[in-house]
């Protein structure tokens, strides 16, 4: 049992290094569907041995081809870093675990460096086809959520939406078993001119201060708090509408519910 699990955890790694391809575009729909089914263009890029992947929050509802014009407009300005109200980043370097992005908390950014992430991929017998790609699923649970990938082996590079590698090919699918989250991939594009370079950005990026995950959890438990208490005061001086806010998170990382809330601050719907 133990030489399998080596193999299923180990090989992955190593076989991706020795075959990865430069120089792609992924787009994907992401789509959160916990009150309403909504999705948001993404995209994945990996050049210069750096993988970047963008989630378009302030373009809901664009298409991926209006996305791709808007990108390539922005770059040509000589702007790289796409950081627009709500919209996340996340960088790592190819052979790397380590992860480098952005959250927002009512539009404010904040930097996160999470380090040596280690996904125990279960290689799973099913099998379809994505785009035209013949494809595998895979299975792994993440902060608490479980996950269902399909990966192709035709494009052998280690790397997906959001934070997802570690497999033999890329993952064009993710979907959480909650049915609450998913990436599909809509369009890729192989070894074409690419304006950007995720190596230049990349080393800017990682110039701005971070917090561990750790961190980042304990800073956003007590934001989410302090707004919430602040927006019920609010509402008992007549000045605004008491506010739940939204802590379903794709990560989890608010450890307090809404009953939670409307128990502990007296909060109301």
């Amino acid at each position: 049992m133990k030489i399998k699990l080596i193999f299923i955890f180990l090989i992955p790694i190593f076989y991706s290094s020795q075959n990865k391809i430069d120089n792609i575009e992924v787009y994907y729909n992401y789509t959160k569907d916990y009150t309403d089914s909504i999705s948001y263009p993404s995209k994945l890029t990996i050049n210069n041995d750096v993988v970047k992947f963008d989630i378009f929050f302030s373009n809901v509802g664009d298409d991926i081809d209006s996305i791709q014009k808007n990108v390539q407009k922005y770059i040509a300005k000589g702007k790289s870093l796409i950081i627009k109200g709500n919209d996340n980043v996340f960088y790592k370097k190819y052979n790397s675990s380590d992860f480098y992005f952005t959250k927002s908390i009512y539009l404010n950014i904040e930097y996160i460096h999470e380090d040596s992430l280690n996904y125990k991929w279960e290689l799973g017998t099913k099998f379809k086809k994505i785009l035209g790609y013949n494809c595998q699923n895979a299975t792994v649970k993440y902060k608490d959520r479980f996950w269902e990938v399909y990966f192709t082996k035709d494009i052998p590079i280690s790397a997906g939406p959001w934070k997802f590698f570690g497999l033999y090919g890329l993952i064009l699918e993710a979907k959480s078993s909650d049915d609450v989250y998913s990436f599909i991939a809509q369009k890729i594009t192989i070894n074409k001119p690419i304006l950007s370079n995720n190596f230049e950005e990349y080393n800017r990026f990682i110039k701005n201060k971070f917090m561990t995950w750790d961190e980042y959890v304990k800073f956003a438990n007590q934001k989410i708090i302090n707004k919430n208490k602040k927006m019920q005061s609010d509402y008992y001086s007549g000045d605004g509408d008491t506010y739940i806010s939204d802590i379903e998170t794709i990560e989890n990382e608010y450890n307090i519910t809404i009953k939670e809330f409307q128990k502990k601050y007296g909060l109301v719907e």
